[in-house]
């Protein structure tokens, strides 16, 4: 029986099991994420009545059979060779299970590619070398001569998994001895016979191949398309998934994130993505890959994480007002990586103005004293609440805002500015200036008002938007000043 299409991963890549990390093109095949999608292989396991004819094979030496579910090789001793039919391939591999006849003579089992003839090929055979009753040695050979010979103090068994993956003059030898799915013996052998070939069996004397495997290719895969996923995420987000379309000739699929922190988890043409707490923005590419080589990367994906908002701290601006009392001003602070700022206040009557970091409040005849809070807020969800700020609404009877005003000009200013205090009472004065983090940048106590107008010099502080506080009697009142230049 023959069955073509896609294996087991455990089964077609027992290698990803032992680190057998190589420095070219074929090696990059071990330890990168397999793609179950795209994968163009041919197994055979011969599961088929006992016959003297195999399907889908050509014998070309000698008489081969299948007996007990197994190909079985020709008593002959000499060397002998099964082909499989439509297996011509250049590079890829050949793998199987070799199964000693449990006689003590001399016998091979071999794995063979690019074969044109019993003396053009290249062959990888496990062997009883001194009639011990188990294979105790292994060759490669390149058109009908050995180029490596491995023959002392083995002990390789009697039923073994091997495989043999070839491209260009390098060719790669594996064996797994307990067919644990972990390669006991792993070595690289150049060769001369780089042509293309058909892949199939060699042997010599009587002796079993089971689970025979080939895959092959002529050019490395496609090159890869777009990469679809999300172009912004934050931290310690989990599970992000990105997609490429499936790249035709790929048998893996090599993706690389250039940020940090982040690890990338999948197999094939989908993966998905764990962003860690010090993850960083990056770009995230793709390529297909087999054995011919690795097809060209796909366009850069760029991914911006983006960090949770820090919290919200201690509210500043004046915690006593009287009811009418409009254009009140508090500040949070900048809130690192906040794109809005989310106020709310706990009793009634106000009116908040902004969504920034300085909101303004009216407060209306009838308002109520309440706490003020605020958040910061972005596409990665919202940050703690501030502390509740307590603010005091009294109905400061006889005082009313308009008994008390000022004014600033120009605004917004160059920092150079002058306060003119024709509408405050000739009670004396305190004037202070806060900038946007709630620190007071120049303030002036018990002014004479009747020098009128005030100037004030906040050329040195940089552009950003303050606050101007003035105290008169009891009543406070608060102007925003933006410098710009």
């Amino acid at each position: 029986m023959f069955i073509q299409g896609i294996l087991p991963i455990n089964q077609l890549f027992l290698s990803l099991k032992k680190t057998v990390m190589k420095t070219t093109l074929i090696g990059l095949i071990i330890g990168l994420f397999v793609s179950t999608a795209s994968i163009a292989q041919v197994c055979d396991d011969f599961n088929i009545a006992n016959t003297s004819t195999i399907p889908g094979w050509t014998e070309q030496s000698n008489d081969w059979s299948i007996e007990s579910n197994m190909l079985k090789s020709p008593a002959a001793t000499s060397w002998n060779f099964a082909t499989k039919d439509g297996s011509t391939t250049t590079d890829g591999y050949v793998s199987g299970r070799a199964i000693h006849n449990g006689v003590g003579q001399t016998q091979f089992m071999g794995i063979a590619a690019r074969y044109t003839s019993d003396v053009a090929n290249i062959m990888f055979k496990v062997q009883d070398n001194s009639s011990a009753g188990y294979f105790n040695s292994y060759f490669l050979s390149c058109d009908n001569n050995n180029v490596l010979t491995v023959s002392t103090g083995l002990n390789l068994g009697t039923d073994l998994n091997f495989k043999m993956e070839f491209s260009g003059s390098a060719v790669y030898l594996y064996i797994d001895i307990e067919r644990d799915g972990i390669w006991d013996i792993d070595t690289t052998v150049a060769v001369t016979n780089t042509g293309s070939g058909l892949c199939g069996a060699a042997s010599y004397a009587s002796c079993y191949l089971d689970d025979f495997c080939y895959f092959g290719c002529s050019a490395a895969p496609d090159p890869a398309g777009t990469i679809t996923g999300f172009s912004n995420v934050c931290i310690l987000e989990t599970d992000v998934p990105y997609l490429v379309a499936p790249v035709s000739g790929a048998t893996s699929y090599q993706w690389s994130y250039s940020g940090s922190d982040v690890t990338i988890h999948g197999n094939g043409n989908s993966v998905n993505l764990d962003f860690g707490p010090f993850a960083t923005s990056g770009s995230l590419s793709v390529s297909g890959i087999n054995p011919c080589g690795t097809g060209t990367v796909s366009a850069a994906f760029p991914v911006t994480v983006l960090e949770l908002v820090t919290d919200a701290g201690l509210i500043n601006g004046e915690d006593s007002v009287c009811q009418g009392q409009a254009t009140v001003l508090y500040d949070c602070g900048t809130l690192t990586n906040a794109l809005d700022y989310i106020w709310s206040y706990s009793g009634t009557g106000v009116t908040i103005t902004g969504n920034s970091n300085i909101v303004a409040l009216d407060f209306a005849a009838n308002a109520t004293s309440g706490d003020l809070t605020v958040y910061g807020e972005n596409a990665c969800g919202a940050g703690p609440d501030s502390p509740g700020f307590s603010i005091y609404v009294h109905s400061c009877t006889g005082i009313t805002e308009k008994e008390n005003d000022f004014s600033i000009s120009p605004n917004p200013g160059n920092g150079v500015f002058s306060v003119d205090f024709s509408g405050v009472s000739n009670e004396p004065a305190d004037l202070k200036v806060i900038n946007a983090i709630g620190q007071t940048v120049w303030s002036a106590s018990r002014l004479d008002i009747s020098m009128n107008p005030l100037i004030v010099d906040l050329s040195g502080q940089p552009v950003g938007t303050y606050i101007v506080r003035m105290i008169c009697m009891e009543q406070v009142i608060d102007r925003k000043l933006v410098i710009s230049r």
